[in-house]
């Protein structure tokens, strides 16, 4: 179990945010309150630093973990995508 996360900015709402990169329950663990516990945590560090929220990906076919968080209270975000580029390509 665990989480990684780092501190970000959104410049157009000037605001701090808290970026999850990663959140892991592992499989026995799960329906017992941990992925909870650490959502909490890392909420508590967010406000610790002055973020206003915290954001991260979740993806599409991960009806799990989009329902774990939409019981949480999250929200999906429609109006921003994902890009990537191969560090070789440049």
């Amino acid at each position: 179990m665990g989480t990684f996360s780092h501190l970000g900015y959104d410049s157009d709402a000037a605001a701090v945010n808290l970026h999850i990169v990663d959140l892991y329950v592992d499989v026995k663990a799960r329906k017992q309150g941990a992925g909870k516990a650490l959502m909490s945590k890392v909420a508590s560090i967010a406000r610790e630093v002055g973020a206003r929220e915290m954001i991260w990906s979740v993806y599409h076919a991960n009806k799990i973990a989009t329902k774990f968080y939409e019981n949480l209270g999250a929200q999906r975000i429609s109006d921003v995508f994902f890009m990537k580029l191969r560090a070789d390509a440049l």
